[in-house]
């Protein structure tokens, strides 16, 4: 799970990144949240592709702190860490990201941050 919360607050959930575990005990299991490190930017209304079975790729951001909507991250779930990639031309949120054979991320449309007018663009990371 990654980032989200109230977007006119700034809420520590924005920074979250919370792995699903299951505990198996007596032919049952159980399920609970792992937190792994936070992100560097507070996200809402961003897009996560994962990479390769190891990365996770989250983009944009409708919360305009720190350049949110234009930062791009990178979570290692081998080192539990993050690396900032290079930002997006265009802030944007409630858009769509693909991995395509781990090679390239594409990430497309939303909403501008800018003038908050659909965007139809297309940039490849």
């Amino acid at each position: 799970m990654i980032g989200g919360g109230d977007y006119k607050q700034l809420p520590d959930t924005m920074f979250r990144c919370r792995q699903l575990m299951r505990i198996f005990e007596s032919n049952n299991f159980n399920l609970y949240f792992k937190d792994m490190k936070r992100m560097q930017f507070p996200r809402h209304g961003h897009s996560v592709t994962s990479i390769a079975d190891r990365y996770i790729l989250v983009s944009g951001s409708r919360k305009e702190v720190s350049l949110a909507a234009q930062k791009v991250e990178l979570y290692d779930s081998h080192q539990d860490d993050w690396m900032e990639l290079a930002m997006l031309q265009e802030g944007r949120h409630y858009h769509s990201s693909c991995n395509f054979g781990n090679k390239y991320i594409f990430v497309f449309g939303g909403i501008k941050n800018a003038n908050k007018q659909y965007s139809n663009t297309i940039e490849r990371l």
